[in-house]
Parts: structure tokens; C-alpha cells; sequence
């Protein structure tokens, strides 16, 4: 063990020493005497100047420069012993390398580049800077991810506060502001009111706009969550035959009034005058649909049927636990009835659906309540029937909605003068996934189970009748009077008093059954795939089977070789093929 000389590494003990760096000049040689100034006090209290010389002793001696920055330069020390009126006072300097503040540049572009791909939150970085193999002690803490994350919206996006004031100003920045291309989002129209303290932005893209020529139908609904403040965000758009939406126009406003709406219509007929959908997809809100015949007119107003479902399940309760299953089987016919394929049918249905559960005394008031807002009332369309060969949800706008939140923002409330610039960003990726990744389906596409479940149906050999006079074709896989049936189709509901031959022995459970027994196919010449049917699944998938099966039998369509290809087995042996005797008989 090596005992190491304290006494060398302090400088000459001198009473008083100065508060003064030391270090070497240029002239020094390493072993003469240097003087210094020295504050010492005198008897009357005062402080003078007093030279004093610093003894310089040799430690040793060093080659080069380069000896001197490897092994002087990262770890000289300096030692200070002072006497002073409080006593004696030590003190000691390190002059290590200058440690690095701060994120490095390097990480700081790995960090942005996490953010931008969806990592968001600090100790996600973290533990995906590790994975990237960085050093330890080269990771900052979540803290400084957090602050240096603060910094980077505010670049990109701008600041997290905004005035009204601010708000016009940058509206009118904006307006007239020249894009580049097509899916560059862009302000369509803005209306601000410092007095008031009410605004209303509209934003689109000319790629997006354009689709609105695509389909006759407005999907529109409003989503929270997004911004911090609370507001609104109104989104607009259609539907293609493959059931995705396909945003038109997106609004943010103060609140959710008929004007609030009016104003996201008028700013889509800004853009497309010559635009004049005739349905209108919605929830419930009066708001939306006052909005609506404002700017269109009165509309074929589409319930949204996953609302109505939901407020009736809620308001159908029983007394009895045990009712549970009860209430399971009215939800079943009530979904039956919403299958119903035309108004006359659903007419007749929902008679005959009362009067199977009307005589449950605790559904008098159920009964008083649906009646009054589902069928009596603007909602009444919420059955398929109601709008053939559209959708009865507006299922597709609220995974668009989903997506925002999950993959836009990242489940962040995003302040609103930074989501001015962040929808805009949105706006541009929605336009260029519709000329990339989410085209615009004009015709349904057939899945690999409508084609299988064809040849099944096919298999069974079905009965397939064309009525000239009606133009559509009957398909059938049971003995069914076909001539009985199209009978029944002229029945409406007064049939049911009135004792009619065709209607009054049927239930709701066996007009059901005898409806489901027929599937009546309006086939579409010019394009076979965008032909009707009355089946649950052309009014899910707007494609059934039987549409095919009539597209195959007019020789339109053809079955795909791979839904007909096989496993290759062995070959059949020659003759007669022997009968299976017992168990016990070998030969």
C-alpha cells in the first residue's frame, strides 16, 4: 500500500491568503519565488495591499504539450486556506471536463422522431431510446423529455394560448393562403366574434371535397375528447359501397346550435355548389337536421339504428331479474323488426310485434315511449327498409372519430391554437390515404365467405322464379307458393283488421319465418354488383348470395377456380365399390 503525501499537493501555507486565481505566466520556470497581493487588516479596522511571495515547489516534469492535456489538463485541483475574521476557512476547485447540459442534439432528433410515430409519453421514450441501445447515462430523465416535448409542439404547432383576437387574425392569414397541392388542408370558411367570444372554423382539402360527388348521402356527427378546451369537433362526409367513410369537411365551433351545423354544410356548398345529397345519416340531434333543410332541404333522414338499439335497451327494464331473459327475447324480435324490408312490411311487423308483447302489463309504458319516439316521430328511420342500399349506421364516422383520438393525437387533448395546425396535418394524410390506401369504392366488394357460402347455397339446389312484371327475381329453397307470396307483398297493415285470407292466421314468429322463406333480388343489368336484395346480409354488406347466384346463372360472373380448387387425393380404384360388413369380418 502506497501512502500518498498530502502535504505536497497544498501550496506554501501563508496567513491571510489572497481570493485570487493563481496559475502560471508566461516567464515562469517552475522554481523561482512569484510575489502576490495579500489583504491583510490594519489596527484601525481598515484593509491594505500587501505583497507577498508564493513558493513554487517541483513535482515533476512533463515531456510534451500533449502530456499536458492528457494527464494535467481533465484533472488539476487547487487548495486555499484563508484566515478570516470567522476563522480559518478552507476551500478547494476541481477542474474537471465541463460537463454536457441538456438533451443531446443527436438524441433530441431520436426523441422527435418517437413522438411523431406515436410514442408520446416520457417513459415510453425512455424505454425505447434503451431499446435503440443508447448509453445510460446518455438518456435524459422524464422530466427533461417532458419540458423539451413542451418546446417541440410549441415550434411546430405554435403556442397553447390564443386570443380571439388571435384567432381572427390567424383566420385571415390563413384564408386565402396558396397550397401546394391538392391534399393540403386549407380554411374554408371562418366566422369570429371577439364580442360574443364565438367562433367557427371550417377546414377541408380539394381531394377530399371532391368526393362528395361520389354518393348521394351526408354521414354527420360531432366528437369530444379532442380539444382541451372542449369544443367540438363536427365532421361531414359519405360512405362507399365497402362501408368506409370518407370525410368531406370538418368544423370546430364554440357549440353544437342548428347555425353551428348550417354553417359546416354551407362551407362544403362553398366548395361544391353543385353538391345536393338526399340522405342525411345522423344521430338524433334536431341540431343536425335543422342545419340540414337550411341548406338542402328537407332530407330522407336516416336514424342511425346502433343509437335507437341502445336507447331502447336502456329503457326497456323489467321489474324482476329473472325477466333477463325476457328482455333477451324482445331485443331479438325488436332486431327482426328492424330487418324489415320495405315500409309496408314494417308496418304489419311491428303490429303483429305489439301484440305479441303488449300483454305484459309492465310494457304498457314501453310501448307508450317507443311508439312516441321511434315511430310517431322524425326518428321513425331506423329500419333498413327505410333507405335500401344505404347504411343504417354511422358506424364507419365513429372509427374515423376512433382513429383521430388514437392515431392523430394520440389520446392528448391538444390545446386549440396548436390543433388549428394539427388538423391540418390530419386533413392532408386523410386526403392522400384516398389516393393510396383508401379508395373510394364505387361497387361492394365480394368476400371469400359470400363466395363460399354461394356454392353451398348452390348445392342445395334452389328454386329461381323471374316476375317479368315486377322485374325481379324470387329464390327459394324450400316448396314455397310463390304466387301466395307476392299476394302477401300487397298486404299492409289494415289487412290485420280487416280478417285478410293472407295475414290473419300469421304470429310475428311465423311472418318472420314465411318472409325469410323468399329473398326477392332487383337485379341491376348494367352493374350486376350493384343490385338489391331484401336478406340480412345485402343490407350489412350491400353483396349477398343471391345476387351472385343470379349473376351466375345470366352468365354475368363466374365462380373464382380458387374457391372450386381441392385437396389432390388418391385415385379411385376400378369396379364396384364393396359394402362395409361387421367388425369382425376380415375379408
Amino acid at each position: 500500500m502506497i501512502e500518498i503525501d498530502v502535504e505536497n499537493i497544498l501550496p506554501s501555507k501563508n496567513i491571510l491568503a489572497p481570493d485570487t486565481n493563481e496559475g502560471f505566466s508566461d516567464d515562469d520556470d517552475g522554481d523561482d519565488d512569484e510575489d502576490y497581493e495579500e489583504h491583510v487588516e490594519t489596527n484601525d479596522g481598515g484593509i491594505k495591499r500587501k505583497r507577498t511571495n508564493i513558493l513554487w515547489k517541483f513535482q515533476r516534469q512533463l515531456d510534451n504539450e500533449m502530456s499536458i492535456e492528457i494527464d494535467i489538463k481533465p484533472n488539476w485541483k487547487k487548495y486555499k486556506s484563508n484566515n478570516t475574521r470567522n476563522g480559518k476557512k478552507d476551500r478547494a476547485s476541481t477542474y474537471w471536463t465541463k460537463k454536457k447540459r441538456g438533451i443531446q442534439e443527436e438524441i433530441k432528433d431520436i426523441i422527435k422522431g418517437l413522438y411523431d410515430c406515436g410514442t408520446t409519453g416520457a417513459l415510453n421514450i425512455i424505454y425505447a431510446l434503451r431499446d435503440k441501445g443508447l448509453a445510460l447515462e446518455s438518456i435524459p430523465s422524464q422530466k427533461q423529455i417532458y419540458n423539451m416535448l413542451s418546446e417541440y409542439k410549441k415550434e411546430k404547432f405554435g403556442n397553447v394560448g390564443m386570443t380571439y383576437l388571435e384567432l381572427r387574425k390567424w383566420c385571415e392569414e390563413n384564408i386565402n393562403k396558396i397550397f401546394l397541392s391538392d391534399n393540403d388542408g386549407y380554411l374554408i370558411d371562418y366566422y369570429v366574434s371577439i364580442k360574443d367570444q364565438y367562433f367557427r372554423v371550417a377546414f377541408s382539402t380539394n381531394q377530399l371535397i371532391q368526393l362528395s360527388n361520389k354518393r348521394d348521402i351526408l354521414v354527420v356527427d360531432s366528437t369530444y375528447k379532442i380539444i382541451f378546451q372542449g369544443y367540438p369537433l363536427m365532421i361531414a362526409g359519405t360512405v362507399d359501397f365497402d362501408k368506409h367513410f370518407h370525410p368531406l369537411a370538418v368544423a370546430i365551433c364554440t357549440r353544437e346550435t342548428k347555425d353551428d351545423f348550417e354553417f359546416l354544410f354551407r362551407s362544403i356548398l362553398k366548395k361544391v355548389p353543385n353538391f345536393c345529397p338526399k340522405y342525411l345519416l345522423a344521430d338524433g340531434a334536431d341540431a343536425i337536421t335543422n342545419g340540414f333543410e337550411a341548406v338542402y332541404g328537407k332530407p330522407i333522414r336516416i336514424m342511425c339504428w346502433a343509437h335507437t338499439e341502445r336507447a331502447v335497451s336502456n329503457k326497456l327494464k323489467l321489474k324482476n331479474d329473472k325477466n333477463e331473459t325476457l328482455k333477451k327475447q324482445i331485443m331479438n324480435d325488436f332486431h327482426l323488426l328492424q330487418l324489415s324490408f320495405s315500409q309496408t312490411k314494417f308496418n304489419i311487423t311491428y303490429k303483429l310485434f305489439k301484440r305479441k308483447w303488449e300483454r305484459l302489463d309492465e310494457l304498457g309504458q314501453f310501448f307508450d315511449y317507443f311508439e312516441k319516439e321511434w315511430i310517431h316521430s322524425k326518428n321513425f328511420g331506423w329500419f333498413e327498409g327505410f333507405s335500401p342500399g344505404y347504411p343504417s349506421t354511422n358506424n364507419a364516422l365513429e372509427a374515423t372519430n376512433n382513429s383521430i383520438k388514437k392515431v392523430h393525437t394520440f389520446k392528448e387533448r391538444i390545446p386549440f391554437s396548436q390543433f388549428l395546425e394539427r388538423l391540418k396535418i390530419i386533413l392532408n394524410r386523410w386526403s392522400v390515404d384516398r389516393q393510396t390506401i383508401r379508395l373510394f369504392a364505387s361497387v361492394p366488394v365480394i368476400s371469400d365467405s359470400c363466395w363460399l357460402n354461394a356454392i353451398e347455397y348452390l348445392e342445395k339446389k334452389p328454386i329461381i322464379k323471374y316476375v317479368e312484371s315486377e322485374d325481379v327475381y324470387l329464390l327459394s329453397s324450400s316448396n314455397v307458393d310463390f304466387e301466395m307470396y307476392l299476394d302477401m307483398l300487397d298486404c299492409d297493415q289494415d289487412c290485420l283488421s280487416n280478417s285478410c285470407e293472407f295475414t290473419n292466421d300469421f304470429s310475428f314468429d311465423k311472418f318472420i319465418e314465411y318472409n325469410d322463406s323468399v329473398r326477392i333480388v332487383k337485379y341491376n343489368v348494367n352493374k350486376w354488383k350493384l343490385s338489391k336484395c331484401i336478406c340480412k346480409d345485402y343490407f350489412k354488406d350491400l353483396i349477398c348470395i343471391h345476387i351472385l347466384i343470379i349473376a351466375l346463372s345470366k352468365k354475368d360472373s363466374s365462380i373464382p377456380e380458387k374457391y372450386l380448387d381441392s385437396l389432390i387425393g388418391s385415385k379411385p380404384r376400378r369396379g364396384k365399390k364393396k359394402k362395409i360388413g361387421p367388425w369382425y369380418d376380415r375379408n
